[in-house]
């Protein structure tokens, strides 16, 4: 299934809310992501119920995130509520289901009900990167 994101700075939230809903499990690869089919076979082969691949992020050369995540039916059926429940969170600059803050969302709130997600990856490419800061709220643009 292929969801494109257009429209307003909730739009990846909401698009990410609904694949969540299906219960089924998935592979998430973001459009500026650099991945071979080997890497995403590498992700969907992996035995755990979530796991991500690096890529370079800002000052970081390995950032984990939503750029290339698999979650599997595990994972989803362990946390049916997690849209629900961090639609509701928000940071000082950023407004509830803000994308920028999505993927620190999800790790949060899987993290903090046990789940562990597997980094034993190889590092991919971000198209862009290094980035420029979005002087509105210090988001990562390219």
């Amino acid at each position: 299934m292929r969801f494109v994101v257009n429209g307003d700075d909730s739009a990846y939230f909401n698009a990410m809310a609904k694949r969540w809903a299906t219960r089924y499990g998935f592979v998430n690869v973001e459009h500026d992501i650099e991945a071979s089919r080997e890497d995403i076979r590498g992700l969907t082969t992996c035995p755990n119920d979530w796991c991500a691949a690096p890529y370079p992020y800002l000052d970081r050369t390995e950032q984990f995130g939503l750029g290339l995540v698999k979650f599997s039916d595990g994972v989803i059926a362990r946390n049916p509520a997690m849209f629900r429940d961090i639609g509701t969170w928000h940071s000082e600059s950023h407004p509830p289901k803000h994308w920028c803050t999505l993927d620190a969302w999800i790790y949060q709130y899987l993290i903090g009900r046990g789940e562990t997600r597997c980094e034993n990856h190889e590092l991919v490419g971000h198209v862009g990167h290094p980035g420029k800061t979005s002087s509105a709220h210090g988001c990562f643009s390219i």
